[in-house]
């Protein structure tokens, strides 16, 4: 028996009352470190996923508060963990946390049918998530991860200024061991990426620094909605997945990185986009203008991580074709600025 199907036995028996797991398959491992499986139980469907290690369960219990918020409070297509038989959404088994959710329908598949209902569908999704979500209440525990409404710098920002000052100091010695990486391809990507750092880095970096003292509205974000984690059937929004970086920031983090994985820099499209999620949720100036500086940095910043874990020998090989293909999407994006 696989170790969901253990899993599902310890934790959530009466899952069992529709009958024994029937079919247990692993999704491609996700980026973060997590692995996803899918288990179905006759005509049912669920999610077990196992949190990498180093995971606070804390947190996670905080971000499944708020998913249940905005799940009763929407019509947003999000999936809530369920509880186990110790009244808890997270577990701990076999030195990893776990948590079991419906899974959710459709196909991450934006790219092959982008037209303007689904466009609409995900913006609408979106920008709905981000009103109820404003409305959560955290706890005095949550605030460590999660806080109310209220107006700061973007934390993302400052991150981002900090790490582009330590990939200055860095880039030599990746820059030397890329020259010896045994993957041609990751070699000849890393290489561009490298050199497409020297030539952005000063730029974007002033774009940055032009953000960083402005103050915006801070609230819970979801901060890894990409092309990949938006789901469709037909033209409808079925599903948005992946919560595992929520955090407290603008909304122009989740704007910037979704927008940017969908259309690249293009401003017809984004604006396109805009349009629709402000018919739901108005953005402010000071959200307009973190937009770019925030497409910019996370992209050439999203490459950069990539030679960074490679280095860390934190790339499975498993994941090497589809990290070489992201890879390509980021330098081909990139070479238009």
């Amino acid at each position: 028996m696989s170790a969901p199907a253990e899993f599902l036995d310890v934790f959530y028996p009466t899952l069992k009352e529709r009958g024994q797991p029937a079919f247990v398959t692993a999704a491609t491992p996700g980026f973060s470190g997590a692995r996803v499986h899918r288990v179905a139980i006759e005509s049912a469907a669920y999610c077990v996923r196992q949190w990498p290690v180093g995971a606070s369960g804390e947190r996670l219990l905080a971000i499944h508060r708020l998913l249940s918020h905005v799940e009763q409070s929407s019509q947003v297509p999000i999936a809530v963990p369920l509880l186990s038989a110790d009244g808890r959404t997270v577990t701990e088994y076999q030195g990893r946390l776990w948590q079991v959710e419906p899974w959710l329908p459709g196909t991450a598949d934006f790219d092959d049918s982008p037209t303007e209902s689904r466009l609409h569908a995900a913006m609408s999704g979106l920008a709905a998530w981000h009103r109820v979500a404003a409305l959560f209440a955290p706890s005095a525990r949550e605030t460590n991860w999660l806080s109310p409404v209220h107006e700061d710098v973007s934390p993302t920002v400052s991150s981002r200024l900090r790490r582009f000052a330590q990939w200055r100091v860095d880039l030599p010695a990746t820059e030397r061991r890329l020259l010896l990486d045994a993957d041609p391809q990751f070699r000849s990507l890393g290489q561009k990426l490298t050199t497409l750092f020297r030539l952005l880095s000063d730029s974007i970096g002033r774009e940055l620094q032009q953000v960083a003292s402005l103050p915006v509205r801070q609230q819970p974000c979801i901060r890894d909605i990409w092309h990949d984690h938006l789901l469709f059937s037909d033209d409808r929004l079925t599903g948005i997945v992946d919560f595992g970086a929520v955090k407290t920031d603008s909304v122009a983090c989740d704007l910037s990185r979704l927008l940017g994985s969908l259309f690249g820099d293009s401003a017809a499209d984004w604006q396109r986009a805009l349009d629709a999620y402000e018919q739901q949720r108005p953005l402010t100036t000071a959200e307009h203008q973190l937009l770019r500086p925030l497409n910019r940095s996370g992209l050439l910043l999203s490459g950069m991580s990539w030679l960074q874990r490679r280095a860390d020998q934190q790339i499975d090989a498993e994941q090497m074709p589809r990290v070489i293909a992201r890879l390509g999407r980021i330098v081909s994006q990139l070479a238009l600025f």
